[in-house]
């Protein structure tokens, strides 16, 4: 159906960070990745962001590409909003959250 074919429709290309840049990040990170993502194998994102020191990498089972948009979307913003709270409670410096200009 529709929702299928948005799923498997290829992203555009953006320029993401490089492993030297991931590497030097201070802030904590949360990457939450679908399972059956069809444009990012799961295997391959960890790869990618395994530099990153300050990693916490959850996987959304059976997800798709986009967790916020998916069936799974409720948990998945509860696992944010849950690490968002860890990270206040233990009294991270660095910020949690900040605007970026458009």
């Amino acid at each position: 159906g529709e929702a299928g074919a948005r799923a498997t429709t290829p992203a555009p290309h953006i320029d993401l960070p490089g492993a030297e840049e991931l590497a030097a990040l201070t802030s904590p990170v949360l990457a939450v990745h679908g399972g059956a993502d069809p444009l990012t194998p799961l295997a391959a994102a960890r790869e990618a962001l395994a530099v990153v020191p300050t990693l916490e990498f959850v996987e959304t089972v059976g997800g798709l590409h986009d967790a916020l948009n998916d069936q799974s979307h409720r948990s998945v913003a509860a696992t944010i909003v849950m690490w968002l709270e860890r990270l206040r409670g233990a009294g991270v410096e660095a910020p949690i959250v900040r605007e970026v200009a458009a």
